[in-house]
């Protein structure tokens, strides 16, 4: 070759040379750089791999919270729902069973200063006024020493009487007891308790408290959302049970007439219950009238803006009713009226009783004074007949005639003098013993006059002399009523009959018969009513058997009839037989 070849070649080689050597360099480089985008690749990966690995937990935490969530606003929905007490107490509970698992669950409610607290379960009543026992207590104590914090109780730690106490199940393995401390706007503050019970080895742990913590607020809110809805409803129940509490008839109707309210006692009066009468108008109601009545009092206080007060017969069938009706305002005016009918049937029953009773004691005053009267003339005419009879001998015939005056006057001296103790105020006598047989023969000669036209049978027990103790004056009247009424209703040449008998038992019977015309079945329930007679008017007052019977019951004893239409009637009275043991309790003996 020539030396420009080789030049060339040579040329050429040095320049392909250092194209090889940049080659060599840049692919070095290349290979530096591809370890570098390696080593950043797999860093990108790792945290990649972190990235999702923490975005994962982030969705589950945010699933939890969701879910967590999803549970409160639930429980709030059910407590907006819940309208009553009970609605609360079961809709807290069934919302927090939701947030934390558990099989049984309850809130306890301890009020500051008391001795009981009150157990509020899902679906029931809660229980009122539990005496603290020494475990609650225990537990109690140790809730207010970790700062009302909450507390876990498991196995035997949770403690049989706890458990049924607060769960009413002894079967529970472990309890979650969640203390709140509100303090009350209605009185002393109160610890609520929630309890939660889990049974089997299923233990409550952190988180679960954890949980009811992130819902405290909630829970807190709840709680005193439930105590002002326990104090309204007591209030409410308090406000109903005074509104029924009054026996007169009460109603509060609306300024159109229409019933708003009305308690028992006009339930009674009308016959309905209160769900039937809301909303009618009144007048309907009580009067059955398509418009307003003439001397309507809700009319009047309407009108008028004040009370106003009716005597008579407003909106009851009841001429004895003192009927008031009172505004009730507001801001706007009038908008009800409250009115109150005093229903005075009982005190013109006791005013008509006591007008009968002051009739009974001037007869009763007159009696004696006529038998005083009387009395005085019979001790002359007894005086001079035996004067008389000391002029005469034995055997003339004056004698005996003169006799048979004494006589008389003896007998009618005896019933003046029976007359006078049977008309006398008795009330106030001490107690005394006296012959059963004496109480029938002192009464039995005031009888003489209305007993003259019937057959008349006594019937004494034989030789057996029974004793009572008692009141002989007022024993006398039951007599005297009781033979009265028989005679009344017994016609002429009727049979009347006194028997004694010794029941053996501690009590004799003294039974009055007769074969009269009998009692209605109908009348017989009604007959120791005061004044009820089935006499015409003006032969009886209706207070004899009334009277009658409180004597027998003041007499530990008991009085009863039984009658049958045309064929008589028989009183029964079943009277404490006197014996000497007790001698010594009374301060006399007849």
């Amino acid at each position: 070759w020539d030396d420009e070849s080789l030049l060339s070649i040579v040329a050429e080689s040095v320049k392909r040379s250092k194209i090889m050597k940049k080659n060599t360099a840049l692919l070095k480089e290349i290979e530096e750089q591809n370890r570098k985008i390696e080593a950043a690749t797999q860093i990108i990966d790792r945290e990649l791999k972190l990235k999702e690995k923490k975005l994962m937990e982030s969705e589950k935490t945010i699933s939890s919270v969701q879910k967590q969530l999803g549970s409160i606003n639930d429980l709030l929905a059910r407590i907006s729902s819940g309208k009553t007490f009970r609605d609360l107490i079961s809709a807290t509970l069934d919302g927090l069973n939701s947030i934390v698992k558990c099989e049984v669950s309850s809130i306890v409610s301890v009020t500051e200063g008391s001795d009981v607290f009150n157990i509020y379960y899902s679906g029931k009543d809660h229980s009122s006024k539990l005496s603290l026992n020494n475990d609650f207590n225990s537990v109690l104590s140790t809730i207010k020493d970790r700062n009302y914090g909450p507390l876990i109780l498991n196995s035997i730690y949770a403690t049989k009487s706890n458990r049924e106490l607060l769960l009413g199940n002894s079967a529970i393995y472990s309890m979650l007891l969640y203390p709140i401390y509100i303090k009350s706007g209605y009185g002393a503050p109160s610890t609520f308790i929630i309890v939660l019970g889990r049974t089997g080895k299923d233990s409550f742990e952190k988180s679960d408290v954890n949980k009811l913590k992130d819902i405290s607020s909630s829970i807190y809110a709840t709680l005193q959302r439930i105590e002002t809805v326990d104090y309204i409803q007591s209030s409410l129940k308090q406000w109903e049970n005074a509104f029924n509490s009054i026996l007169d008839p009460l109603f509060i109707v609306s300024t159109n007439y229409e019933i708003l309210r009305i308690n028992e006692a006009v339930e009674k009066k009308i016959g309905a219950g209160s769900a039937a009468c809301v909303g009618k108008k009144c007048y309907q109601l009580f009067k059955n009238l398509q418009e307003v009545c003439n001397d309507c009092l809700v009319n009047k206080v309407i009108s008028s803006g004040n009370p106003s007060t009716s005597d008579g017969s407003i909106c009851f069938e009841n001429k004895s009713i003192l009927a008031t009706a009172y505004p009730v305002m507001d801001k706007n005016g009038i908008n009800s009226v409250i009115q109150y009918n005093n229903d005075r049937s009982s005190e013109f029953k006791l005013y008509k009783q006591l007008v009968q009773a002051e009739k009974l004691a001037a007869i009763g005053m007159l009696a004696a004074n006529i038998a005083h009267e009387i009395n005085n003339p019979l001790g002359g005419i007894l005086a001079y007949s035996q004067l008389l009879k000391s002029s005469f001998a034995d055997n003339e015939s004056i004698y005996s005639d003169l006799n048979e005056i004494e006589s008389a006057c003896q007998r009618s001296k005896n019933i003046i003098s029976n007359l006078i103790d049977f008309s006398r105020d008795t009330s106030k006598d001490k107690k005394a013993v006296f012959s059963v047989k004496k109480l029938i023969h002192d009464t039995l000669p005031l009888m003489n006059i209305c007993l003259k036209s019937h057959k008349l049978i006594v019937d004494l027990n034989g030789n057996e002399d029974l004793f009572i103790s008692g009141n002989m004056g007022q024993l006398q009247q039951v007599l005297f009523n009781l033979i009265t009424n028989s005679v009344h209703a017994t016609p002429s040449g009727g049979e009347i009959k006194i028997r004694v008998e010794n029941n053996n038992n501690g009590y004799m019977l003294i039974q009055i018969s007769d074969t009269g015309c009998g009692i209605n079945e109908c009348d017989l329930a009604r007959i120791f009513e005061p004044f009820f007679t089935t006499k015409e008017k003006g032969k009886g007052t209706g207070l004899g058997l009334f009277v009658s019977h409180g004597i027998i019951k003041d007499h530990g004893g008991e009085i009863k009839v039984v009658s049958k239409m045309n064929e008589g009637t028989v009183f029964s009275i079943d009277i404490p037989v006197w014996s000497e043991n007790n001698d010594s309790l009374y301060n006399q003996t007849i």
